[in-house]
């Protein structure tokens, strides 16, 4: 399937999974290149986002980010625990 080349890509570990995606602001990217990373969007989950990590790639439709960065945040008065995934959109 890779044509002779190792795949990188990790299987499918979820799919149709609800979420919200944004675009990061300055600060968010400024802080990720001081690491010497990019993150162009932050993608929220309602859950834990069980399993992702960083290097994964996300897909909405056509278009593909690579994970970056992993931020869960707890929940607090009746809000439920959610998941912040920093990612790179790949053009």
């Amino acid at each position: 399937l890779g044509g002779g080349e190792t795949i990188t890509w990790g299987t499918t570990r979820a799919s149709a999974v609800a979420c919200l995606i944004m675009v990061a602001s300055a600060s968010e990217q400024a802080r990720f290149q001081q690491a010497g990373l990019v993150c162009t969007h932050v993608v929220a989950f309602a859950d834990t986002a069980s399993g992702i990590e960083r290097g994964d790639k996300l897909l909405w439709g056509s278009i593909h980010f690579r994970v970056t960065g992993i931020q869960t945040q707890p929940g607090v008065g009746g809000i439920a625990q959610f998941t912040r995934v920093y990612a790179e959109q790949v053009v």
